[in-house]
C-alpha cells in the first residue's frame, strides 16, 4: 500500500515523523542512501498483530515545508502481490477494468481517485521490506454499491472470471447487504451496498 508525499529526499526528518510512537521506520539510517526516495513504516495499529506496510514517496523536487506537517487523509495508490502475472492480469481484465499502463512484472489500473495496481509478490515484499509468510496479509479491499442487486451481480462476475465467492450477499447486522469474492491471487474483496453512506457518480464514498 503505496501514498505519494510531495517532499525533496533530504527532508528525512519529516518523513521519519510519520512513524513516531506507535510506528517504526525501517530505514532510519536513509540520509547515507540518497539514492532512495521513499522510507518504508510499519504501522503496528493493525489489530491481530499484523502491522500494515506504507511506502512513502518524494517525487519532486521543492515543497513547502507546511505540507510535509502532516500526512494528509487520502490514500492514492494500492498494490497488490502475484504471484501469476497472466492469472492476475486476465482476472481483472474479465471483471472489465481497462489497463492504464503494463510492463514485465507490473501492471496498473486507474480506479477512480487513485490508482490499483499488481507487482511481482516477491519483489513488492522486497520492496515493502516485508517477509512474505505466504498468506493473508490483514487486508480486505472493498467494492461498494448501489443497491443489494448490484453485489450479487459483482459477486457472479468475479465467478465467472475465475474468483471465488466466499460468502455470497446476504443483509448485514447495520441493515446493508454485502458479500466477499476471493480474487485469482488469493486477495479479498467485500462488495457491500450500505444505505447509510453515500456513493458519488465518480465512484467515491463518504460516511453519510
Amino acid at each position: 500500500m503505496l501514498v505519494d508525499l510531495a517532499a525533496e529526499p533530504e527532508l528525512d526528518a519529516h518523513l521519519l515523523d510519520l512513524a513516531p510512537e506507535r510506528r517504526t521506520a525501517q530505514q532510519p539510517d536513509r540520509k547515507a542512501q540518497l539514492t532512495r526516495d521513499y522510507l518504508i513504516a510499519h504501522d503496528p495499529i493493525v489489530g491481530g498483530g499484523a502491522a500494515a506496510t506504507w511506502s512513502v514517496s518524494c517525487k519532486t523536487a521543492r515543497a513547502d515545508a507546511a505540507i510535509l506537517r502532516a500526512m494528509e487523509q487520502r490514500v492514492t495508490l494500492i498494490t497488490l502481490g502475484y504471484r501469476d502475472y497472466q492469472r492476475a492480469r486476465d482476472f481483472y481484465t474479465a471483471m472489465g477494468w481497462a489497463l492504464a499502463w503494463t510492463d514485465d512484472d507490473v501492471i496498473f489500473f486507474q480506479a477512480g481517485p487513485m490508482v490499483f495496481a499488481l507487482w511481482d509478490r516477491e519483489k513488492l515484499a522486497k520492496d515493502s521490506e516485508m517477509q512474505d509468510s505466504g498468506g493473508w496479509g490483514g487486508i480486505t479491499l472493498a467494492y461498494n454499491t448501489n443497491a443489494p442487486e448490484e453485489v450479487d451481480e459483482v459477486l457472479r462476475q468475479a465467478e465467472a472470471a475465475g474468483g471465488t465467492v466466499a460468502r455470497r450477499g446476504a443483509k448485514t447486522f447495520y441493515g446493508g447487504y454485502s458479500g466477499v469474492f476471493i480474487d485469482s491471487e488469493g486477495h479479498p474483496w467485500e462488495v457491500a451496498h450500505n444505505p447509510s453512506w453515500t456513493l458519488h457518480e465518480d465512484g467515491s464514498v463518504t460516511l453519510a
